[in-house]
């Protein structure tokens, strides 16, 4: 993907390019079901009664990221300038090498990441998708759609599919925040016992 290598805006998403074994499971997997349930549960406690749109529904939910914002930023700052422990700036270890790949003069590259690289793409990812999720909403909510799209099952199309955008991203976040905080208050504690 050289985009991302040419746009700055875009290397926060060089998370996304790491590869790991567990991946899968948390960054698209445990997401996409948690969104998939909270959608339907949504949709389905409402169906046939007049209420509120689906994306007005979570609007409070999804715009707690502005909370977590903050928090991403500090965050990153802290693991960037951590003096832990001299495993900290190791290679990551797991069942199979942590990497991330990037395109380097015209090939792929596979660059071995640090727990502390792992832990700065990660925070620097989930600050990026919360900055997206909070502008999304605020342009949502400013934009008047109602007056461009005329039929409301196109709307109502849109408004569900930018809440499940909106959604999976939400819950992304947690969980990898949620990794972040396992990395930060447990493990890095442990590297040097693990040598």
């Amino acid at each position: 993907m050289p985009l991302l290598e040419k746009s700055i805006f875009l290397r926060t998403l060089n998370f996304l390019r790491i590869q790991h074994p567990h991946r899968a499971q948390y960054c698209y997997i445990y997401p996409a079901t948690i969104t998939a349930f909270v959608l339907a549960a949504s949709i389905y406690s409402n169906w046939g009664h007049p209420s509120p749109s689906l994306t007005e529904r979570m609007q409070p939910i999804l715009s707690s990221v502005l909370i977590l914002f903050p928090f991403f930023l500090a965050s990153l700052a802290a693991v960037s300038t951590f003096q832990g422990p001299k495993g900290f700036d190791s290679e990551f270890k797991m069942r199979t090498p942590v990497v991330l790949s990037v395109t380097y003069r015209g090939g792929l590259r596979q660059i071995p990441v640090s727990y502390r690289y792992f832990l700065c793409l990660l925070l620097g990812y989930c600050a990026s998708i919360s900055l997206f999720i909070f502008v999304a909403l605020s342009l949502e909510s400013a934009i008047p759609l109602s007056r461009i799209i005329k039929s409301s099952d196109i709307l109502d199309l849109l408004m569900v599919a930018f809440s499940a955008i909106n959604c999976f991203l939400f819950f992304q976040i947690l969980i990898l925040t949620m990794v972040a905080i396992y990395y930060l208050s447990d493990l890095i504690h442990r590297l040097d016992k693990r040598e």
